[in-house]
């Protein structure tokens, strides 16, 4: 799981990205701006999540809150895997576009932490944790790629007693599908294809088995592409709806001299039935891009899937011998497979001949 980069040079690109301003507060204050520099409030989409209406009519209602914590936008609980948190800021369009990105992980109950996320006068965005600063990010983009690659570090550290596989996962007819591989492998693309597909979201990066049930566990983040990502999704079906992220979720990176964009593209984005439900696995895909090979799914035996499995488990040391019996009864349980991608479609295909839709 890589860190995004603290020193990079972030320059975000906001010209149509609901009216977010360099306007900020420095840190420690408790002004809500309630203006963009132009002077009138942006437009706000109709539909808002749930999250940035509780954190709405909190403000309309916040004088007693808004002086104890200096940071009245809030999210509602949220939950990524066993980590229960809310995230709070001092700005109403960044609470807005945080509302939209994790509207999937909204949760019931009360939140055990809380992520703070405040805007300064340099525009500059300090984050921290429970109160401990954990990054001064350059940017809007920036504090929010921390902010969801932190959320995923924490949620793997609380959910430990879960063996914990660095994979993605979408549910089929026959149960869940996971694809274990390592970073830039490819799976977060291949993932978005098969939602669009219609198989359902569970996952782009942790999956948990539960102990009790052996059901994976949805963590529904949402989806980070890059815009070769997107092109190869388009090409899929040229004739379907723009399920685009849009520029209010889009950020550029130049931190090793070589622009790079992404765009964080929730699932609902993409189907708005898209997220699945617990479910038993089913079949394993271990992809790797391969490009200009031959596109092609081949069985592996039960062996090689459960070293392959290991060697992308984050807590198997956690578990010693009983997480690699788990993990022999995993492969054991499921249709294993390699699959070597160089066409995108062709990949999604032959996925969807092992596990097709619910």
């Amino acid at each position: 799981m890589s860190t995004p980069n603290e020193r990079s040079s972030w320059e975000p690109d906001f010209s149509s990205a609901a009216g977010l301003s360099p306007d900020g507060v420095a840190a420690g204050t408790a002004r809500v701006p309630t203006t963009n520099r132009r002077g009138n409030r942006p437009n706000r989409p109709s539909g808002l999540p749930q999250m940035v209406q509780v954190a709405t009519r909190e403000r309309q209602t916040a004088g007693a809150l808004s002086g104890l914590t200096g940071l009245p936008w809030r999210t509602a609980p949220l939950g990524a895997l066993s980590l229960r948190f809310e995230v709070r800021c001092n700005e109403l369009e960044l609470a807005e576009r945080l509302g939209s990105l994790l509207s999937s992980l909204g949760v019931g109950g009360a939140a055990d932490h809380r992520y703070e996320l405040v805007v300064c006068d340099d525009g500059r965005v300090e984050v921290s944790l429970d109160g401990r600063m954990l990054v001064h990010a350059d940017s809007r983009p920036h504090a929010v790629a921390w902010l969801l690659w932190h959320i995923s570090r924490a949620a793997v550290e609380v959910t430990s007693d879960h063996l914990l596989i660095h994979a993605a996962a979408v549910e089929s007819a026959a149960g869940a599908v996971l694809l274990p591989a390592p970073p830039n492998g490819g799976k977060t693309t291949l993932t978005a294809a098969l939602v669009r597909a219609g198989l359902r979201y569970l996952t782009d990066e942790v999956v948990a088995i539960s102990p009790a049930t052996n059901c994976v566990l949805p963590f529904p983040r949402p989806m980070t592409l890059e815009p070769g990502s997107l092109r190869a999704l388009v090409d899929l079906d040229p004739a379907a709806p723009s399920w685009w992220a849009g520029s209010d979720c889009e950020g550029t990176a130049c931190g090793d001299g070589n622009a790079r964009r992404w765009w964080h593209v929730p699932a609902e984005n993409i189907d708005p039935r898209a997220v699945g439900r617990p479910c038993p696995p089913s079949v394993v895909v271990f992809p790797r891009y391969q490009p200009g090979a031959p596109t092609r799914l081949e069985p592996i035996g039960t062996a090689d899937a459960v070293l392959e499995l290991a060697t992308n488990a984050f807590n198997l040391d956690q578990h010693g011998g009983r997480g690699l019996r788990n993990l022999a009864g995993l492969a054991g349980q499921c249709s294993c497979y390699r699959l070597d991608v160089s066409s995108l479609a062709d990949a999604c295909g032959l996925v969807l001949a092992v596990a097709p839709g619910p």
